[in-house]
Order: C-alpha cells, then sequence, then structure tokens
C-alpha cells in the first residue's frame, strides 16, 4: 500500500428525491505502483471487458519484443509502435475495439504487450507484420470468452513487477498499462452522482466526523441512521423517515423517548426505512 492512500477519508453525499446519503471512503493514491489500488484497478478493468464485449468472441494476442537495442528506447517507442499495428490492422480488417495491456519481461524490463480484438485475424500474416516492428520474438493467439479474457487481463495487471527498473521505465516514459479502443469509452469514468463535501478527515478521526453527521440528523428528526463499528471500518444506515422505534439493549423504546446519550450506547438498533447501506 502506498504511504498516500488511507491517510484520509472523502465523505460524498449523493441525494434521491428527499432522501440524503452518505458514503465515507478512504481516499486512494490510484497509482499502479500501489499494491491496494492495483487490485482495486484490476477489479474495474475486468468489469470493463465483460460489459464491453459482452455475448463476444475475444481474440487475445501476444507481442513479446525481441529484447535487442536498448531498454528504455524500446519502452519510448511503444506507442509508435502499437499506433502502426493498429492502422495496419485497420486497412486489413476494418474497425475494431481493442482493449491492450502492458506487462514486462521476468528479466531485464523488457516490455510485451497483451491485446484484445473483438475480429479474427490471419495468424500468419500478423505474424509477419509483427516482425517487421520487433515484436514478432514470441507471437500467440487464441479465442477466448469475455470473461476468460478479464481474468487473464487481470492476472497480468495484479502481477508484480519484477524489480523497480521496469516501473521507472513506464513512469519516464509515462506508457499506460492499459488502454482501450476510445469507441468503448473511458475505463476509469470519474462521472458519479456522488458530491464531494470533505475530503479532508485523518483516518484516526473517522469515527468521531461519522458520529458528528450522524448526530446532527437525530437531532433535526429530519432522518435517523444508525453506526455499526467494527474493528477497523464502519456502516451508517440512512433511514428516510423519522424513526418509529429504537431498540436499546435489547428493549423496544419510542423514539421521542430517547436521548442522544443513549443514541451513542453500542447496544443501539434503530427501526426505520432503511434506505442506504455505506460501508
Amino acid at each position: 500500500m502506498d504511504s498516500k492512500c488511507y491517510t484520509h477519508y472523502l465523505h460524498l453525499v449523493k441525494l434521491e428525491g428527499s432522501v440524503k446519503h452518505d458514503l465515507f471512503v478512504p481516499s486512494r493514491c490510484k497509482s499502479w505502483g500501489c499494491e491496494s489500488c492495483r487490485s482495486i484497478k484490476a477489479r474495474i478493468v475486468m468489469d470493463f471487458i465483460k460489459r464491453s464485449f459482452a455475448g463476444q468472441t475475444l481474440y487475445m494476442l501476444t507481442f513479446t519484443d525481441d529484447h535487442k537495442g536498448d531498454v528504455l528506447e524500446t519502452w519510448k517507442d511503444l506507442g509508435n509502435r502499437w499506433n502502426l499495428f493498429r492502422t495496419w490492422f485497420t486497412k486489413m480488417y476494418g474497425k475494431f475495439q481493442y482493449v491492450r495491456v502492458i506487462e514486462p519481461h521476468k528479466s531485464g524490463g523488457w516490455p510485451h504487450m497483451h491485446v484484445l480484438i473483438n475480429v479474427k485475424p490471419n495468424e500468419a500474416k500478423v505474424r509477419s507484420m509483427l516482425k517487421r516492428w520487433r515484436w514478432g520474438y514470441i507471437y500467440d493467439q487464441m479465442e477466448i470468452s469475455p470473461t476468460g479474457a478479464a481474468q487473464y487481463v487481470s492476472g497480468y495487471l495484479t502481477k508484480k513487477w519484477p524489480g523497480n527498473l521496469a516501473n521507472q521505465m513506464r513512469q519516464e516514459t509515462k506508457t499506460r498499462i492499459v488502454q482501450a479502443s476510445q469507441s468503448l469509452g473511458a475505463i476509469f469514468s470519474r462521472r458519479s452522482d456522488w458530491h464531494l463535501m470533505n475530503r479532508l478527515v485523518p483516518a484516526d478521526e473517522r469515527f468521531e466526523y461519522v458520529w458528528d453527521v450522524y448526530k446532527a440528523r437525530f437531532i433535526n428528526h429530519e432522518t435517523g441512521a444508525r453506526l455499526v463499528r467494527f474493528t477497523d471500518s464502519f456502516a451508517v444506515e440512512s433511514v428516510a423517515t423519522k424513526l418509529d422505534k429504537i431498540i436499546l439493549g435489547g428493549w423496544s423504546v419510542e423514539a421521542p423517548h430517547v436521548s442522544i446519550e443513549d443514541v451513542e450506547s453500542e447496544h443501539v438498533g434503530l427501526i426505520g426505512i432503511q434506505q442506504t447501506l455505506i460501508l
């Protein structure tokens, strides 16, 4: 986990009619170099592949560099060689959709590429053209389902890179680890119905912050909420209407007769119309 991850929590809010939902999530660095974030990003890519290619037959192509010349220059030339292949492939087979992933070789930091496409190519022709661009050292092609392809790609993305050389070259050359054709849309979409309220809640103060949000709502009697404490996380259940009853120490009590001090007891449970569960 990167040192920037989980140091603060984000407070997000979403309105659905008159119901207000709160979401408290840890901030992340979102870097491929962070083991925790890499795992999350890989799951997003998996879902993207399954949704984008649902019901189709895919073909996975693996391009392996010939390991000649300078490694850094090879990284710098990845984009150019990919564009050459993509232009040639479009002329041969027409428009196609793809997702491509970069993976370093286990030794030397040499990059190679895995490409998912929804058009069946002629293996001999592709192999011949790849050799022109120094990608024909090893060429592999197989037919695969979207689910199988998603699992393969997830394995490539979560695999720990050997040493630090390849990662330094990736950062220096600003190479994208995963990329998709524009017609498929953005893999990591930033559009959301949730709005940021506070991104500066320190991790060690997150429980107190949630309690403050919770108590403000209960006191106003507009909505109620329940805070459930876990070992290292928490959940909040928003309630659309004024609470009917509160379960306190196993006894059912009318909500208006319970004080804030009672509600803060760890033995409290609330009964109402639960709208959302927030983790």
